[in-house]
């Protein structure tokens, strides 16, 4: 058996409920309280090794989005991080192109736009133009935007809900994710963790794999009486890269 992916979450029926949707074109907003672990899921839904899980691997094409790297919201910049992406030189003519190209070979392209809340004062210029690759390709190309559902104003994820109308909702992973998670971590940590402490760990991680990572990563350092400080399940406890 291959050893998962760094980025695996162990999620089958979210990742089955979101690849099925992107078989048919659909666009979908993910959504999820904080440190559930929103990026780490989109991060592996773009890999390989979950589009060939998945059977997709021949029909889908998927290109990943971080928007905290954004500096500027404006239409042009958006048009030249697209480009960059799809490795087209910069233009909108490039990168239709490129697009209708992939479509073409009877591709499904999809863009994943993550941490959607990091775009402030988003133009509509560039919703426009989202929209515009979007219908030009009508159920050969769609989006996956993400954000927290527990912190973020609606104003600043209206506009991306007016082209991504399907919702899914992240949600703290069950007893059985939690296990093979917090085993994953201690593996990748190089940690041998007991069930006991394997047990502990998943009391008090509320389902949130960050929480858990921190947990395992106390464990390490010999701490036996574990517990999380508020600030750990919010955004104070960098995500892995």
């Amino acid at each position: 058996m291959s050893e998962p992916h760094k980025d695996m979450v162990r999620r089958d029926n979210d990742y089955k409920r979101i690849t099925d949707l992107m078989k048919t074109g659909e666009s979908i907003c993910l959504v999820a309280k904080r440190g559930v672990g929103k990026s780490r899921f989109l991060r592996y839904l773009s890999t390989e090794e979950l589009l060939k899980k998945q059977h997709i691997n021949n029909s889908i094409c998927i290109y990943y989005l971080d928007l905290r790297s954004f500096v500027s919201t404006t239409n042009p910049y958006l048009i030249s991080k697209l480009c960059e992406l799809f490795e087209v030189p910069e233009g909108e003519q490039p990168l239709t192109k490129k697009i209708k190209e992939l479509i073409n070979l009877g591709k499904k392209v999809y863009v994943i736009l993550d941490h959607f809340e990091c775009l402030n004062n988003f133009e509509n210029s560039s919703i426009e133009y989202l929209r515009f690759l979007r219908d030009s390709n009508k159920g050969s190309m769609g989006y996956i935007a993400s954000y927290p559902d527990d912190y973020v104003p609606d104003a600043k994820v209206e506009p991306i809900k007016t082209i991504c109308m399907i919702k899914h909702e992240l949600k703290p992973m069950n007893q059985e994710e939690m296990t093979a998670t917090v085993k994953d971590i201690a593996k990748r940590l190089d940690y041998k963790i007991s069930k006991q402490q394997i047990d502990g760990v998943i009391k008090l991680s509320d389902g949130i794999a960050r929480n858990a990572k921190y947990l395992v990563s106390q464990l390490m350092t010999g701490v036996e009486d574990l517990q999380l400080p508020e600030y750990v399940a919010t955004t104070n406890i960098p995500e892995e890269k």
